[in-house]
């Protein structure tokens, strides 16, 4: 994840010789910050996110494969088994 540097003086700084209030100016900066500074996903975490669960549904999906296959065949191998018996 990325995260972008936010000068949180220098803005509260900017705000006050605008015409801030200091209160003013401090809430400001601190919802700047909070939203700057937040991890945000880029394309590439995206993509490595997607690769990732390609790989784990891929591997869902031969496990299902292979329990059913087993399933299947102990279902044939019982019933062989009680045609033997009648």
């Amino acid at each position: 994840m990325q995260t972008t540097a936010f000068d949180t003086l220098a803005t509260a700084n900017a705000l006050k010789e605008a015409g801030f209030e200091e209160t003013q100016a401090a809430a400001i900066v601190d919802a700047l910050r909070h939203a700057v500074t937040e991890e945000v996903a880029t394309k590439a975490n995206l993509s490595e996110l997607r690769t990732e669960l390609k790989t784990d549904l891929s591997e869902l999906r031969t496990d299902l494969y292979r329990a059913l296959w087993m399933q299947a065949a102990g279902i044939i191998g019982l019933t062989v088994a009680l045609l033997k018996i009648l």
